[in-house]
């Protein structure tokens, strides 16, 4: 016979139940009886204030009269009830108990107690295993978290929601990733790793439970602004929450975060020890499900970045044995990256892809920039966002820089887009500047041909294969790069740069250009001395640019214009011997062969000779010591300079003019000339000149 079998035979079809008592706050929590023993609670509650609070017997049974019935009330000690609580009894009969009826009554209300604990706990062991089957159905972190949190309120079936905050390690913060029963405004809600219940229970290490007082009095310290996603996510009214389990999920000394539960019902079982028991248990276990699809998730990651990575190595390499232009490829890199980003081409001076609007960055001296480092930088930009610069070398030369909008953050993948494509460009650059260097050459051998001139008709026929008409007047112009080149490669960068303003500036006019070692040769038609002086122009002011941008220096000669490819060799000699006067005048610019007038007939000269007039003209002056022949020196070339004018060489020299006299007087002694004769002046003046020049 069971208990109710046992009720149904003493009493009949008296109604009846069974309620757990809390002491800590008098709560009733029904435990079984019939349909109608919320009546008999009623009842009871309107009679009397519960009197066993004080007692501390075993088994109480006594009756208390009700309206006009009788309640029979057996109080448990906790001694005899289920999970260590006290237990009411209320049976609507008239007429007491027999001791061996109330005996027997005990001992079958401790058997409905041990039968139902044990269905309870083969239950929890039930919802036990499924809850670990469950961490081991998923390496999916996401899917698995989820699990996690639908099994956790399996395991404690009290519970209505909860959800599972992760801690993010670099922003220190406890981030909501999972969630049950519970809105999606819950996402938001983020703390620091020391605020509100997550983040004590977080940062101890100590599971609790927390009732509605309790839980509101620890998130004192959440931002009212944060708190309100946790309040929305409960429908608006955190109150309504009765309690809450809190348990840390840590895997040895690895922390991962809290999990939670909520319970929102009234009138139901509350959280109590065991229950945090079980649910730290629980997340214990969690813990390791949640480590190995880590784990897995970085394997999987790590296997992906592998394949994505070969993948890009491969579409490269494809790219790179079709020989697809540096255009094709830079596409290819901004579809990868799937960010605006522009390539400098600093061989051909252009942007890539191409754009009506300037770039913001377009002012910007890149060669200086990448000057000392080659490595990658990040600048500001005037728009909300910074770019980054990735320069393309061939060792230490700069071919080019992509410029990358910072949109986003950049990622692992993106450098190695970087990295492979920048190299295949790289490669593509210098194989273009390889093939370019190869039209030079041919280039150069045909001007040979040109102005040797040895046969007139093959040279003539091959004038429009390099874009030179035959029969229009030509000139040729020689520009040499100054200063010292100790890398190659970044010499023949700086000529090939030259090269392509010159280019920009002639535009499509007839022309032949090339570059050779630190020259560069321009043969081109022009119909009349007015537009071949409109093109030295242009010459200068490409020559000028190029040396604003790269921080050198260049000279150059421009030999006359002639009608007929046999004085080719005659302009081209004209354009070296203006070039080496500016050479040994240690200047820089362009200058025509007709403007240097009497230097025409020096140039060609024995350097020997000329040094020996010079010398025998003005050696006398340094007869009588060093420092009075440098001043008498200074003096003549001053005077000679102001045209004879005393006033004015005086003025320059920052001496009186009588001192002037008298050094004057003192130099035609001792050259034994006479300055007013027009054959001893031209003899002295020639010697200044070319002291100056030679």
């Amino acid at each position: 016979m069971d208990l109710s079998q046992f009720l149904e035979k003493r009493f009949g079809n008296a109604d009846y139940g069974a309620w757990f008592y809390t002491e800590d706050d008098g709560s009733l929590y029904p435990w079984l009886g019939t349909a109608r023993a919320n009546r008999l609670m009623m009842h009871f509650k309107a009679a009397m204030l519960l009197p066993f609070q004080l007692d501390r017997e075993e088994i109480i049974c006594r009756t208390l009269q009700v309206q006009e019935s009788e309640l029979l009330c057996i109080y448990f000690s906790p001694n005899y009830a289920s999970e260590q609580r006290h237990m009411l009894m209320l049976i609507e009969a008239e007429g007491g108990m027999a001791d061996s009826e109330l005996e027997q009554l005990v001992m079958l209300t401790r058997i409905e107690l041990l039968t139902r604990r044990l269905e309870k706990q083969k239950l929890d062991h039930e919802r036990w295993l499924e809850g670990l089957r469950a961490l081991t159905s998923s390496l999916d972190l996401n899917e698995l978290l989820l699990h996690i949190m639908q099994n956790a309120l399996k395991v404690i079936p009290a519970a209505d929601c909860g959800f599972f905050m992760m801690y993010d390690e670099v922003e220190k913060r406890l981030v909501p990733k999972a969630s049950i029963g519970i809105k999606d405004t819950i996402y938001q809600f983020q703390t620091r790793h020391t605020q509100g219940i997550t983040g004590k229970v977080f940062s101890s290490g100590m599971g609790k439970i927390y009732n509605s007082k309790t839980a509101l009095d620890a998130m004192d310290d959440v931002p009212k602004d944060t708190l309100s996603y946790l309040v929305n996510a409960f429908g608006g009214d955190v109150v309504q929450v009765i309690s809450v389990i809190a348990v840390p999920v840590t895997m040895n000394r690895d922390r991962i975060g809290v999990m939670l539960v909520h319970q929102l019902q009234d009138g139901r079982r509350p959280f109590h020890d065991q229950d945090l028991l079980h649910l730290q248990g629980f997340a214990d276990q969690a813990a390791i499900a949640i480590s190995n699809a880590r784990m897995y998730s970085e394997l999987r990651e790590a296997n992906q970045y592998l394949v994505k990575r070969s993948d890009i190595h491969n579409v490269f390499t494809k790219l790179s044995v079709r020989q697809e232009s540096v255009e094709v490829l830079v596409d290819q890199v901004l579809g990868m990256l799937k960010l605006p980003l522009r390539f400098v081409d600093l061989l051909l001076n252009n942007w890539h892809p191409a754009s009506v609007d300037k770039h913001e960055l377009s002012h910007l001296d890149l060669f200086q920039l990448f000057e000392s480092n080659k490595a990658p930088v990040t600048i500001t930009g005037s728009h909300d966002h910074a770019y980054y610069l990735y320069p393309v070398v061939n060792g230490p030369v700069l071919l080019g820089v992509f410029v990358i909008p910072l949109l986003r953050p950049m990622e692992p993948l993106d450098h190695i887009v970087l990295e492979q494509g920048g190299a295949i460009v790289a490669l593509q650059l210098m194989n273009t500047h390889s093939a370019t260097e190869m039209y030079y050459k041919r280039s150069h051998e045909f001007f040979n041909e040109l102005v040797q001139y040895r046969e007139p008709e093959r040279v003539a026929a091959k004038m429009s294969n390099f874009g030179l008409p035959k029969d229009a007047p030509l000139f040729v112009s020689v520009l040499h790069l100054l200063g010292e080149h100790g890398d190659l490669k970044q010499r023949e960068i700086d000529l090939r740069k030259l090269i392509l303003d010159l280019e920009k500036e002639l535009g499509h006019s007839d022309k032949l250009l090339f570059g050779s070692h630190d020259k560069v040769t321009i043969i081109a038609a022009a119909l009349n001395i007015a537009q071949q002086k409109q093109m030295v122009d242009r010459m200068r002011a490409a020559a000028e640019r190029w040396a604003r941008t790269t921080g050198k220096s260049v000279s150059g000669g421009i030999g006359g214009l002639y009608s007929g490819l046999d004085l080719v060799a005659r302009s081209n000699d004209e354009a070296l011997d203006a070039l080496s006067l500016l050479l040994r005048r240690r200047k820089t610019g362009l200058t025509r062969y007709e403007d240097i007038g009497v230097n025409q007939l020096f140039l060609n000269q024995e350097p020997a000779k000329i040094e020996h007039y010079i010398e025998s003209v003005l050696s006398p002056l340094h007869s009588r010591g060093k420092q009075q022949g440098e001043d008498l020196v200074r003096t003549l070339k001053a005077y000679m300079a102001a045209n004879r004018s005393a006033s004015a060489a005086a003025e320059e020299l920052h001496i009186h003019i009588n001192t002037l006299y008298h050094r004057l007087h003192k130099i035609e002694e001792l050259m034994q000339v006479s300055l007013r004769d027009p054959d001893d002046w031209l003899k002295v003046y020639l010697a200044c000149h070319l002291s100056e020049t030679y």
